[in-house]
């Protein structure tokens, strides 16, 4: 008798695995607010971030829609009841890494260049 191949497909790949499934269960929806004087009148910027983004590459997405330098970006986020932000003053810890909640508000300040004491 001639043995044939099961008909089963092969076992669907593992949603944890590094594709798109879990892209889309850590990513968070922020509201990206500039504070800055220069561009504090432009409009908010919303957009579904990936937790794993690092702080640093986030500042380089404020630096292109606000127009304030990377290196004179301060990153703090807070989410609803929290009364103070809490300042993203690593840029090469993700989002993730901070708890940054899903529906936070990201805000952008412009520090003086010579100013490291705020």
């Amino acid at each position: 008798p001639n043995s044939q191949p099961s008909p089963r497909p092969p076992p669907p790949p593992r949603a944890r695995g590094g594709g798109g499934g879990s892209l889309a269960h850590d990513a968070i929806n922020v509201t990206v607010r500039s504070m800055a004087p220069e561009s504090c009148d432009l409009d908010p910027i919303v957009r579904r971030l990936p937790g794993t983004m690092p702080v640093g590459r986030l500042k380089v997405m404020c630096s292109r829609s606000f127009g304030v330098e990377v290196s004179r970006q301060r990153l703090h986020f807070r989410s609803d009841g929290d009364p103070f932000p809490t300042e993203l003053d690593d840029d090469a810890s993700a989002l993730s890494s901070y708890g940054v909640p899903d529906g936070a508000e990201i805000l952008v300040n412009e520090t003086e260049e010579r100013d490291e004491r705020r």
